[in-house]
C-alpha cells in the first residue's frame, strides 16, 4: 500500500489526520485508543465543504485541565506510560524527536530541555498519536508528500510574532534535507506538527507514483483561504506502468572488434536495456556476429538510429518481447565508504548481490 499526501495547500497535523479518517480510518479506533493517554480531551469530526468538495476536520476539543506547556521529558513519559501499542508509541516520540531537535536548535538549548508550547498542547500531541494511530491501522508500506510550499509574511506564537516560514519548520526542514519553498500568500501554511510528521515517515517529496487507486479522503483547514485550504490522502496499490518491450536483430560481417565494442557502448547508451553479440556463421561460410538488443518502446527510435549509425548494418530485423523481471532496490550498507547491495525480489524469493565497484573500495 502506498499514501500520498497532495499538501499543494500546506500541512497540518489535524489535517493529515482528518484526510486519512476520510480514506477510511475508523473514527471510533482513534477516539477509544487516544483515551489511553489520560488527556481531557474530545474528539470530534465534522464535514465541511470548501469550493463544492466536501472535506473532513478533526477537531479536539480541550477539557478544563488542559495544558499548553510541556517539556519534551513531559511529553515523553505521557506517552510511553500510556496503554498504546509500542509501534504507536515509537512513531510518535519519532516525530515529536525531529521536532524537538528543530526547536533545540531555534532555542540555544540540549534536546532534553526543550520546551514545547503550542506543540506540548494537548491537541498538539493528539495529532500526532492519531497520525500515528491511523499508520498503525492502515500499515502502508510506502509514504510520499507532494513538494511544500509555505505562504509568508509573520504568524503570532507563544514567544510573539515571527516571521512565516517559521523558524522550526525551516529547521526541521534543514536538519532532515526536505525542499521546501513559499508562495505569495500571508499565511502560515505548514505548522511545525505537519512538517514533523513528514519528516518522519516521508520516503520522498514528488509527484503522485504510479498506482491503482483505493480511496481519497479530503480535509479541510481551519482557514479560509485564496486557495482551496485542502489536503488529500490517496491510497492505492504501486503498479508498474506497462511498456511494450522489442528484441531488435541485425547481422555484421565486417567490423573490427574494437568497432563492435564501440558500437555496444554507443548502442546502450542510446536507451536499450541489454546489447548484446553472438558468434553466428552466414552465407558461404562466412563468419559473422549478430547483435542483439533489448529495447522498450519510448527508446526505440533512438536505438534503431544507434544500431545504422555506429555499426555496418543496412537493416535489421524487431519482434516484440515480453519481459518478466523481479522488482529491484539497492541498500546502503556502509557510509564510508560507501557499499551498496542490490536486493531482488519475486513473491517469496529474494536475491541479494553487493555492488563489485563498491568492494573494490575495500582493497
Amino acid at each position: 500500500m502506498i499514501i500520498y499526501f497532495d499538501a499543494k495547500s500546506g500541512i497540518a497535523g489535524d489535517m493529515l489526520v482528518a484526510s486519512l479518517i476520510d480514506a477510511g480510518v475508523d473514527f471510533d479506533y482513534i477516539v477509544s485508543n487516544v483515551k489511553k493517554l489520560g488527556l481531557d480531551v474530545e474528539l470530534d469530526l465534522k464535514e465541511k465543504y470548501v469550493n463544492g468538495i466536501r472535506s473532513k476536520r478533526f477537531i479536539v476539543k480541550e477539557g478544563k485541565g488542559h495544558h499548553h506547556h510541556r517539556s519534551f521529558k513531559d511529553i515523553k513519559d505521557l506517552i510511553m506510560s500510556s496503554g498504546l501499542s509500542n509501534g504507536v508509541k515509537d512513531l510518535s516520540m519519532r516525530i515529536f524527536e525531529r521536532i524537538a531537535q528543530a526547536e533545540a536548535k531555534v532555542h540555544g538549548v540540549d534536546l532534553e530541555n526543550v520546551e514545547f508550547h503550542e506543540i506540548g498542547a494537548d491537541d498538539s500531541i493528539v495529532d500526532i498519536v492519531s497520525f500515528s494511530l491511523c499508520l498503525d491501522y492502515l500499515r502502508p508500506d510506502e509514504i510520499y508528500f507532494s513538494p511544500l510550499f509555505d505562504g509568508r509574511g509573520f504568524t503570532r506564537s507563544m514567544h510573539g510574532v515571527i516571521p512565516v516560514p517559521a523558524p522550526a519548520v525551516l529547521e526541521i526542514a534543514r536538519l532532515n534535507r526536505i525542499p521546501i519553498g513559499t508562495i505569495d500568500l500571508e499565511e502560515e501554511l505548514i505548522t511545525p506538527t505537519g512538517i514533523g510528521v513528514a519528516a518522519a515517515v516521508a520516503k520522498g517529496f514528488t509527484a503522485m507514483p504510479y498506482m491503482e487507486i483505493r480511496s481519497v479522503g479530503y480535509a479541510s483547514g481551519s482557514k479560509d483561504l485564496p486557495i482551496p485550504n485542502i489536503l488529500r490522502a490517496i491510497i492505492g496499490e504501486g503498479v508498474k506502468p506497462k511498456r511494450e518491450w522489442f528484441e531488435i536483430f541485425a547481422n555484421v560481417d565486417d567490423m573490427t572488434g574494437e568497432e563492435m565494442a564501440l558500437a555496444l557502448e554507443k548502442v546502450m547508451e542510446s536507451g536499450a536495456v541489454d546489447v548484446y553479440f553472438t558468434p553466428i556463421y552466414m552465407k558461404k561460410g562466412r563468419p559473422a556476429y549478430k547483435l542483439g538488443a533489448i529495447v522498450s518502446s519510448d527508446v526505440l527510435d533512438r536505438v534503431i538510429e544507434a544500431i545504422f549509425r555506429w555499426t555496418s548494418t543496412i537493416g535489421l530485423r524487431m519482434i516484440p518481447l515480453e519481459k518478466v523481471e523481479m522488482d529491484r532496490d539497492v541498500k546502503i550498507l556502509q557510509e564510508n565508504p560507501e557499499i551498496r547491495v542490490k536486493v531482488s525480489s519475486f513473491k517469496d524469493i529474494r536475491k541479494l548481490k553487493l555492488e563489485f565497484e563498491d568492494l573494490k573500495k575495500l582493497i
